[in-house]
């Protein structure tokens, strides 16, 4: 929850590989599994405007300071 890269599947939730794994086991046992994804709930990588997370520098999204609602610290 609130990634950084939506482009990485590491996170404290598990790493890219144990998801996958995981991904497979459900399907063994004939669940199918569905992704649940909110994608303005998210975190920045740098302060910003107003000394907020709202910047996403280095990571391969073209999103800045607008991305982010101004009630949150964006622009």
């Amino acid at each position: 929850y609130l990634p950084q890269n939506l482009y990485s599947l590491n996170s404290a939730y598990g790493s890219e590989s144990q998801l996958k794994s995981l991904l497979r086991e459900l399907q063994r046992h004939h669940v199918r599994p569905m992704a649940d994804i909110v994608i303005n709930h998210r975190v920045g990588t740098t302060r910003g405007h107003g000394g907020s997370f709202n910047r996403y520098d280095g990571i391969p999204l073209s999103w800045d300071e607008r991305a982010v609602t101004s009630c949150t610290g964006g622009l």
